[in-house]
């Protein structure tokens, strides 16, 4: 794995940095809108995931059933570099907003069939099976998504500050799961446990519709990045941007980078913000209410510093944050998750705060960190099929690994020993690399 960035690709010298366009916040809002109901989606999938084990599969062993729900929520990953092939072709072919408007409306309308699937009672394997299938398009739809996304806001910035706006694309999954962990918590506290179990679990996730609706309003509106339209302008448009992508050692090399650099981010994120929250709520460590109570505060605390930590990045480097920020996983993941398993509210925060502190600053400079690495002819199917790998690997084993290692070894523990192994990973990437900030986005 090497270090070779976008900025010496072979190819042409554009500098590919037009005249920027009014209209940054439409930009940002647009590009934010169909991450922010796919991470909705995930939170709400982890959050409700008990009563999701109870609706669609057999009741005669709830932890097989949980084990279940966990696989599925896993198979969306799997899909994810389909998915993401799919979508970044379409994206360096026919351009960024065109493809992110079909990926919004696919996300909302799977997220909102889930919760209009009969119980496993009413249509027996039946349900599985079609939850299945809304996770495959959910799955199919991510990686194009975030790819696609993070292209458009990255293209429009200048490289003073791209890694502040490449974090609004962190910081749309962060407000995603956000409202899936807060309507988690509105809904424990209000109406309990036993509704939801007779059903009511699945109105957050026809909430999806509206929500995708509106992003697909917002998206309409939208002119393409000035970087596409400028390859466009110039005849240079990739006719088959996934055979460049595969042919070209580079960009091989580039999506081998994101592995290694994506890896800890997706790892932690759905161990500290997914199984930790179920983990605790499960053992009583805390009440299932004061589980996602905590992880509500946990996520509005990394929401506030999620562009500062993009800012940071911009200007001591993304290679520097990165290293640090996987160091410090390295160092207290496990002394945190010893103070989180003396249970109370007090010391389930202080550990969860303090993992998730460490995680704003891995998002912050991500985005931007996987942009560079490729020209505009081909950026959103590097990134797309790169992070959509990781995702299938690391991402969507995460919370079952976290439980099956728990239950394998008697001791959550044993989770955040694969956490740190996998920062060990990262952190290795970052070390034989070279920096990517203030890199012009070169056309091809």
């Amino acid at each position: 794995m090497t270090a070779t960035s976008a900025h010496h690709d072979s190819g042409t010298g554009h500098d590919a940095t037009p005249e920027r366009p009014s209209g940054l916040g439409r930009v940002i809002a647009a590009s934010m809108a169909g991450t922010f109901v796919e991470w909705y989606d995930y939170a709400v999938y982890g959050y409700f995931a008990t009563y999701i084990a109870f609706s669609f599969f057999s009741s005669d062993d709830s932890s097989a059933a949980l084990l279940q729900t966990f696989a599925v929520f896993g198979i969306a990953f799997a899909a994810r570099p389909i998915g993401g092939a799919f979508a970044g072709h379409f994206g360096d072919r026919i351009g960024r907003k065109k493809t992110l408007t079909v990926l919004v409306l696919t996300t909302s309308v799977a997220t909102a069939a889930i919760g209009l699937i009969p119980n496993y009672d009413n249509i027996g394997l039946w349900a599985p099976v079609l939850l299945v299938t809304a996770r495959l398009a959910q799955g199919l739809a991510a990686s194009g998504e975030y790819a696609g996304a993070g292209a458009l806001v990255t293209e429009y910035a200048s490289p003073r500050w791209r890694g502040a706006l490449g974090a609004t694309i962190e910081l749309a999954t962060l407000f995603g799961f956000l409202a899936g962990s807060l309507t988690a918590t509105i809904l424990q506290y209000t109406i309990g446990s036993e509704a939801l179990e007779n059903g009511a679990w699945r109105v957050p996730f026809l909430a999806a519709l509206p929500l995708g609706l509106v992003g697909l309003y917002i998206r309409l509106k939208l002119d393409d990045s000035p970087v596409f339209k400028a390859l466009q302008k110039s005849g240079d448009i990739a006719k088959t941007p996934l055979v460049e992508l595969f042919r070209n050692p580079v960009y091989l090399r580039q999506m081998l980078r994101i592995m290694g650099i994506g890896a800890s981010g997706f790892v932690s994120y759905y161990t500290i913000l997914t199984f930790y929250p179920a983990y605790v709520g499960s053992e009583g460590l805390l009440t299932k209410s004061q589980a996602s109570l905590c992880t509500t505060l946990v996520l509005g605390w990394m929401i506030l510093i999620q562009i500062p930590a993009g800012a940071l990045s911009d200007v001591i480097g993304r290679r520097r944050l990165m290293m640090s920020a996987q160091a410090a996983f390295i160092v207290f993941s496990i002394p945190l998750f010893l103070l989180m398993m003396q249970g109370g509210f007090a010391a389930v925060f202080i550990a969860q705060l303090g993992l998730g502190t460490i995680l704003a600053l891995v998002l912050g400079a991500q985005t931007a960190a996987y942009q560079e690495l490729f020209p505009t002819r081909v950026r959103v199917s590097g990134v797309s099929v790169g992070q959509g790998l990781t995702a299938a690997i690391f991402g969507g084993t995460a919370s079952y690994l976290g439980l099956w290692l728990t239950q394998k070894f008697d001791t959550p523990i044993a989770a955040v020993v694969y956490m740190c192994i996998v920062a060990c990973l990262s952190l290795f990437t970052w070390y034989i690399s070279t920096e990517t900030a203030r890199k012009t986005l070169e056309l091809k």
